[in-house]
């Protein structure tokens, strides 16, 4: 009987230590179902948040489209500018030099003052002579400068402003 007492006694104890077991498993799943809630509650929040994340995403896509869209127009708006302020200082240059070339009279145009053949013409008197006609006394007629807009063919009114620099004003405006 010994046995039999002995196996009862390990079996006892055994039954013990499950019941304890079991009494430990128990408080964490108590603690678990109570931290269920809280756990439901987070992921809730952490579905919003994420819905949130997504629209604000596309959000910024839309405007960073629409934020490109403006800027390539701003930017060949700017091209057909930088075009067309080159084709007026094409065109400004032209003008620079038509009005130069017609302020300054050409040494061939103008005659050059010979001196007298019946009479010898000293070395130092001859030197006068050889300067430019820009040098010309204050007293010697000059031609009048042209105006500006005779050289521009095109002035439409507007304050004599010319087809193009009417455009240009009207693309600055426009900019503002």
């Amino acid at each position: 009987m010994e046995l039999s007492l002995i196996l009862d006694m390990v079996v006892a104890v055994l039954l013990a230590a499950t019941i304890a077991y079991a009494a430990l498993l128990n408080r964490r799943l108590q603690g678990l179902r109570a931290n269920r809630a809280e756990f439901e509650a987070m992921v809730t929040e952490f579905n919003e948040a994420t819905r949130r994340a997504e629209g604000a995403i596309q959000a910024l896509r839309l405007a960073a489209d629409q934020t490109a869209k403006a800027l390539s127009v701003q930017v060949e708006r700017g091209q057909a500018l930088r075009d067309e302020l080159a084709f007026l200082t094409n065109r400004a240059d032209g003008a620079a030099e038509r009005i130069t070339s017609r302020a300054e009279p050409s040494p061939q145009a103008a005659p050059r003052p010979q001196p007298a053949r019946s009479q010898p013409v000293p070395v130092a008197a001859a030197a006068p002579a050889a300067r430019p006609i820009a040098a010309a006394p204050a007293s010697a007629p000059r031609p009048a400068p042209a105006p500006v807009a005779s050289v521009d063919d095109e002035s439409d009114g507007e304050g004599g402003r010319s087809k193009a620099e009417q455009d240009l004003l009207k693309a600055l405006r426009e900019l503002r």
